[in-house]
């Protein structure tokens, strides 16, 4: 069990910010999985590897995605006061580093999709490279990043006990 939402000073609307954040990276993450399938498996190029719901693969889709996220979890970040080493962040250490360490690849993230749309408004390119693009596969390198980008916040999502918090609150409103 984790510590209590109280104890971070979070109320409903920080949990289901938190929450909504990560139910839309699920969904993000199912797209990059099917990314990972079509070009990894099937043997597609970059191009055609355009996940499931592909006609929403441009690059504008992808920054402004990224950058809400990125906005959501710096929320989340401010209001649960991940930055306080000596407030309740401090007794679950690792949790606070490994949101810490998402929320900073995600600024990344947001960066290299920030360079990626200079390149398209320049050269009309679809997908265009971003900055590591030009040295690791595109399609692997952004699961990557996503997945790393989902799976910290997330073990801080349950080492926080955020989603006993979000049961009680699903619970107060269909009862």
């Amino acid at each position: 069990m984790g510590i209590s939402t109280t104890a971070l000073g979070t109320g409903t609307w920080t949990v289901s910010v938190f929450t909504a954040a990560l139910a839309a990276q699920t969904f993000h993450m199912i797209e990059h999985v099917a990314q990972l399938y079509q070009h990894g498996i099937l043997g597609w190029s970059i191009p055609a590897s355009r996940g499931l719901v592909f006609f929403l693969d441009f690059e504008w889709n992808h920054w402004f995605f990224n950058a809400t996220y990125l906005v959501l979890l710096f929320y989340v970040f401010l209001q649960c006061k991940f930055y306080d080493s000596n407030g309740p962040a401090s007794q679950r250490r690792f949790a606070c580093y490994a949101f810490n360490a998402g929320l900073l690849v995600q600024g990344y993230h947001v960066i290299e999709h920030t360079v990626r749309i200079a390149q398209f408004l320049q050269t009309g390119c679809d997908p265009c490279k971003g900055i590591l693009g030009w040295y690791f596969d595109g399609v692997y390198l952004h699961a990557t990043l996503n997945t790393i980008v989902y799976a910290l916040p997330l073990a801080a999502f349950f080492v926080y006990g955020f989603h006993s918090k979000m049961l009680s609150i699903v619970g107060r409103k269909t009862s």
